[in-house]
Parts: C-alpha cells; sequence; structure tokens
C-alpha cells in the first residue's frame, strides 16, 4: 500500500544520508525539513537523493513506465 511505498522512499533516502518523516494521519506522506540556513547546494544535493530514491522504489514497486 502507499504507507509501505513511503516508509521504502524513506529507508531508501536514509541509506542516501537524507533524513525525511512520514506525515499525514495514514503516513502517506513525506515530510522535508530542511533547517533555514541550508545551502542551495545543500539542498540541490537533498533533492538529488530524495530523486535518486523515488526512482529506486518507483523501479522496484514497477510503477514506472
Amino acid at each position: 500500500g502507499e504507507e509501505a511505498t513511503v516508509a521504502a522512499i524513506i529507508d531508501a533516502a536514509f541509506e542516501e544520508g537524507l533524513m525525511l518523516l512520514a506525515a499525514g494521519s495514514e503516513p502517506t506522506k513525506i515530510r522535508f525539513l530542511p533547517p533555514l540556513n541550508t545551502t542551495d547546494e545543500e539542498l540541490e544535493a537533498g533533492f538529488a537523493i530524495l530523486d535518486k530514491a523515488l526512482r529506486r522504489v518507483g523501479e522496484q514497486r514497477g510503477l514506472l513506465r
């Protein structure tokens, strides 16, 4: 289900060094909470990790075409 997919994305991102949180009454959303003093380079690196995690989980679960 969606909760398992969110958990898999969060785990994949964590393996790459990015901490994310599940959010919502049914944790089907991903929360990204960078500090206010995060640099542009750090944001870009974080979003690159998130993109990699999304693609990895999407491919594993057959969600990408």
